[in-house]
């Protein structure tokens, strides 16, 4: 094992504490010993060398986190979108995302993981490795965990401290489980099982928060896991000695991870040319420049490569764009997607920005009849399932046709899943639509959190993992309701606590934003 005294003694494994001294206790007079007496030992009052750097980090990330929750929800949502790892942004040159990432999280269920983590292993791989390697290797690890991110994930935006806490662990489970073999360290059968067991658990943690409504990024933990593994091979290996016929392991280790680095880097950010979202970046950028023959070739490639979910993206980034929303509709209509619960989500899409630019009009209904047609056919084709029920029902619900089967549909998605909010939302605007006052209003207001609880223990939400179930669209719904059953005092409240939330205001999608900009200013003419 590792001869260098500044991560370990002479001969001493990294899985053993070497911090804690003994002090000997010795007469003022050195040449006077009581008879038949030996000195009596005391153990030191702290462990050294400290682990300053591990609390000094967890310290700034406890900081950064009360700051922007004490700025409140605004601050929170800035920081994601200018500080957090955008794979777009870092195409286009921001690469200081791959270290800011690191100092933001989603709420402090997932600060508290990476804390409890961070100091788990952290204390012994800071004594193992001394203050200034684990310092590099900290934001070595976050490089590596970035870096991964921006080549393998496909959508979201990347935030977190796990790349670097899973580098942690890395090192910590090869200097604890591997073996000492000519001052090299040697990783056996054991190290193996172990880091076998830890993929699968962090597989079993993002499928948790997964359950939770998040996506987890599974690449970073992965890249951030292998990168520790090799960290720790370069600073437990001896220097080589060519007079001794020693081979320097470790500068074949380093020589490596700087191959790796290079390598990752380059096709992440430089290009990555088997990544679809990166053709379908270089495709808008194309159509910025006026380049249209380079964008449709870039976003066929992309379509080539990602298939249903390249075009689904694709249809939302032109429905968004200025002026584009006649192309996405085209692409649509001629080149639709193979899986049919794709093509109702874009085409959900393309009602969003219709809707938004010219309200409720011939073109909008025309286009809700198409997706009623296309849902009926989803569950003819694939069969019925909580989502095709509740699309079935919310659109015949916006076109107020066919509320009678609207209401069967609507009762078979909330059987499926009691607890489902927008399934309630769906439910409760069909009860409105068939002028049932007192059905509509239980579950409205049950869709917000506010109404009789009509489902089961919510184990996710009693340990904090599900998201705030006071979404912008469901409040939105409510107001709306009042209004028409002229209760305006209380549409007035939902208005004004819906404006007080800016999670749920900017979460509004477009018409829903067109909506409650209607709404707000009808209540305040009366």
């Amino acid at each position: 094992m590792p001869s260098d005294e500044n991560y370990a003694q002479p001969g001493a494994d990294p899985g053993v504490e070497t911090g804690r001294e003994e002090i000997q206790e010795v007469p003022e007079d050195p040449d006077i010993v009581p008879v038949g007496e030996r000195p009596r030992r005391k153990r030191a009052w702290i462990r050294k060398p400290y682990p300053v750097v591990v609390w000094s980090l967890a310290l700034v990330l406890i900081g950064v986190q009360v700051l922007l929750e004490l700025r409140g929800s605004e601050a929170i949502l800035w920081a994601v979108e200018n500080l957090g790892q955008d794979r777009e942004k870092i195409w286009e040159g921001e690469l200081w995302r791959l270290f800011t990432c690191n100092f933001i999280h989603g709420g402090r269920t997932h600060l508290l993981f990476n804390l409890l983590a961070l100091v788990l292993f952290g204390k012994a791989v800071e004594r193992w490795l001394g203050r200034p390697r684990f310092f590099f290797s900290y934001f070595f690890f976050t490089l590596m965990g970035s870096l991964s991110y921006q080549a393998f994930a496909r959508d979201g935006i990347g935030i977190g401290a796990s790349g670097a806490v899973c580098g942690l662990i890395g090192v910590f489970l090869a200097g604890r489980l591997g073996r000492k073999e000519d001052d090299h360290l040697a990783l056996g059968l054991r190290f193996y099982i172990w880091i076998l067991l830890t993929c699968i658990l962090l597989w079993g943690e993002s499928l948790l928060w997964e359950l939770s409504g998040l996506s987890i990024a599974d690449s970073a933990h992965f890249g951030g896991l292998f990168s520790g593994v090799l960290a720790a091979l370069y600073f437990f290996s001896r220097p080589g000695n060519p007079e001794q016929g020693i081979i320097d392991r470790r500068r074949a280790v380093g020589a490596t991870a700087c191959l790796v680095v290079l390598c990752l880097g380059g096709y992440s950010i430089g290009r990555p040319f088997m990544d679809w979202s990166w053709h379908l970046w270089r495709s808008g950028a194309a159509l910025e420049r006026g380049d249209e023959a380079s964008a449709a070739s870039s976003r066929d490639r992309a379509r080539e490569l990602g298939g249903d979910q390249a075009a689904l993206k694709f249809i939302i980034h032109e429905a968004l764009a200025d002026n584009r929303l006649g192309e996405a509709m085209m692409y649509w209509e001629q080149e639709p997607l193979e899986d049919i619960e794709g093509q109702l989500a874009a085409g959900f899409r393309l009602y969003d920005a219709l809707y938004f630019e010219r309200g409720y009009c011939r073109e909008v209904e025309l286009l809700l009849e198409r997706l009623v047609a296309l849902t009926d056919e989803a569950m003819e084709t694939e069969g019925s399932n909580r989502s095709l029920l509740n699309q079935a029902a919310w659109f015949r619900a916006l076109l107020g046709k066919e509320l009678d089967l609207a209401l069967v549909f609507a009762r078979e998605a909330l059987a499926l899943n009691p607890r489902d909010r927008a399934v309630m939302n769906t439910l409760g605007w069909v009860h409105h639509r068939r002028d049932e006052v007192e059905l509509a209003r239980k579950y409205l207001t049950a869709a917000v959190g506010r109404g009789d609880d009509i489902g089961g223990f919510d184990l996710l939400g009693v340990l904090g993992l599900r998201p705030p179930t006071d979404s912008g669209s469901n409040l939105l719904y409510l107001a709306l309701a009042y209004s028409e059953w002229h209760q305006l005092d209380e549409a007035r409240k939902i208005i004004a606590l819906l404006g007080r939330n800016d999670y749920a205001d900017r979460m509004l999608m477009g018409h829903e934003v067109r909506l409650y900009n209607e709404l707000r200013e009808t209540l305040n003419s009366q």
